[in-house]
């Protein structure tokens, strides 16, 4: 029976990946363009959908094909090898990989860039006004990036913002501040 299993597991993995690769070509553009402004366009952010599935063969084909070929060996581990499972989303600064080379800003702007992106591209698949939440909005950022970010949230209408530092951003708004007393 496990031929039946790995049938629906190929149309899964088939379908995953494809909306994935979708999503990041979509995704790309806009997170360049936040990261530019969030940079002062002096660097180049790119995203790269990192996948074992060949990009010019049919999917479903290829992954019975590798089910198959590796079925013996993941029964023996308890543990599948190939899937969309083992893809990754890869960022390179210019040529460099964000996970290598960039610095703790550079990272965290990648970061806030990316959900921006995230944010306009559900706000144009829904057709209506997500929220943004963003946790610990100032780490990591210097005082340009973090004006940036700042100036680019008075667009968006409802935003979560966490912070361990007190920040001079105020926008019409309801605002709740929280401090922990020790």
């Amino acid at each position: 029976t496990i031929e039946s299993w790995e049938y629906e597991m190929a149309n899964s993995a088939a379908y995953v990946t494809t909306q994935r690769r979708k999503a990041v070509v979509e995704l790309q553009e806009r997170a360049e363009r936040f990261y530019c402004l969030f940079s002062g366009e002096k660097e180049r952010l790119q995203l790269f959908y990192k996948s074992g599935a060949p990009k010019e063969k049919e999917l479903k084909p290829y992954y019975l094909e590798q089910f198959a070929r590796c079925r013996q060996k993941e029964m023996l581990l308890g543990f599948t090898f190939v899937g969309p499972h083992k893809d990754d989303l890869v960022f390179a600064i210019g040529d460099q990989d964000v996970k290598v080379y960039a610095s703790e800003g550079q990272k965290r702007s990648v970061v806030v860039a990316l959900k921006f992106a995230e944010w306009e591209r559900l706000k144009s698949l829904a057709d209506e006004v997500p929220l943004m939440l963003l946790d610990d909005v100032s780490m990591g950022l210097d005082d340009y990036r973090r004006q940036k970010l700042f100036d680019s949230l008075i667009n968006l209408q409802q935003v979560f913002l966490t912070s361990t530092q007190e920040h001079n951003f105020v926008v019409p708004s309801h605002e709740i501040n929280l401090a922990m007393s020790h």
